[in-house]
């Protein structure tokens, strides 16, 4: 199919990063290799470096060859010296921004009475006040990274246990459940957009509690049918599940960071096994970008690349026109996101 390098993309979810302060030579887009000699160069870093040419560190060029023009951004992470407004200015795209839930639930266990009813009805107003402001675009939980995906109905009596024990948040399964589920609920009941991380990164939980299926008991609750759920990563590894959790809900949705740009080369082959189970409709770009403007750039190129390759042997097979594919790639890229965050149309 023809180039799809005039569609706009939004980054559906990222981090900020300092445009002021350059990253040193050995860490430029080191794509979290693992420290020490002997691990070599890899594909995607060597790839970046022959792509970006001249434009190496020059956000605004670069942003502007892939074609984003908005993010969707959570700054939970990393810490930057400089707040998220000063961020907005500075960025070469239109910047919407996340809350964090668990940063919401920290905040309303700061002001403890001792009563985690009284807890979780804090939750509840940070939350409503948070989607109410005007200053978020959504809710992004990282419960995978404390106490696991399968999260579970909440039980009163053993989150009290927990708050009376003064045991931290991140270290009691039914306390951080009970918070949490009180802030999904807020959110679903004000239809707003809530991002879980799922799959790679949870690297303090063993491997299999990674998958986002955990999330299907949660999913199948009726109360949450009101919020539109968000899959981060695409569940990377687990792609057949995320698929499957798109194509039986129809509030869920995949971000597709993680298959690009970090599978590259084989960005392609993970969106055909993806495609194989998702409406596509529900799939949304993302690069997970972070520290420098290259990671958003050569994230936003892959997926362009991809979807033409994808897309293009569909029509070739007869399976749908060059107008559905275009705008099926158009969706992906900023169809989506543009409804599920409310930028322009």
């Amino acid at each position: 199919m023809d180039d799809l390098a005039a569609i706009p993309v939004i980054d559906g979810h990222c981090h900020p990063f300092d445009p002021a302060t350059p990253p040193r030579e050995e860490d430029w887009l080191r794509f979290e290799q693992p420290e020490g000699d002997g691990v070599g160069e890899t594909l995607l870093r060597m790839a970046a470096r022959a792509w970006a040419g001249g434009r190496r560190g020059d956000a605004a060029a670069l942003f502007a060859d892939a074609g984003i023009v908005g993010q969707v951004v959570d700054p939970g992470w990393p810490d930057l010296p400089f707040g998220m407004d000063r961020y907005a200015e500075m960025a070469p795209a239109r910047v919407k921004l996340l809350q964090r839930i668990e940063h919401l639930c920290d905040e309303a266990l700061a002001a403890d009475d001792g009563d985690v009813r009284d807890a979780a009805e804090r939750v509840r107003h940070l939350t409503l006040a948070a989607l109410a402001s005007g200053r978020f675009a959504g809710l992004k939980s990282v419960i995978a990274y404390e106490t696991g995906l399968d999260i579970q109905p909440p039980n009163h009596e053993r989150a009290q246990e927990a708050l009376t024990a003064g045991l931290p948040r991140r270290q009691s399964k039914a306390l951080n459940e009970f918070l949490a589920h009180t802030a999904l609920r807020a959110a679903a009941e004000t239809g707003a957009v809530v991002q879980f991380h799922t799959g790679i990164g949870a690297r303090f939980l063993p491997a299999h509690q990674e998958s986002p299926w955990h999330l299907l008991g949660l999913l199948e609750q009726a109360w949450l049918r009101g919020a539109r759920v968000v899959i981060l990563h695409a569940g990377f590894p687990h792609l057949t599940a995320a698929g499957r959790l798109v194509g039986i809900f129809p509030n869920v949705y995949c971000d597709l960071s993680m298959l690009f740009p970090y599978s590259y080369p084989a960005c392609s082959a993970r969106l055909r096994e993806l495609l194989a189970f998702a409406p596509p409709g529900r799939l949304i770009f993302g690069s997970d970008g972070c520290f420098e403007p290259e990671r958003y750039w050569i994230a936003a190129k892959l997926a362009k690349q991809a979807l033409a390759e994808v897309l293009g042997d569909l029509v070739r097979d007869g399976a749908m026109t060059a107008s559905d594919a275009l705008r099926l790639a158009e969706g992906m890229l900023y169809d989506t996101s543009a409804r599920l965050y409310e930028f322009p149309r």
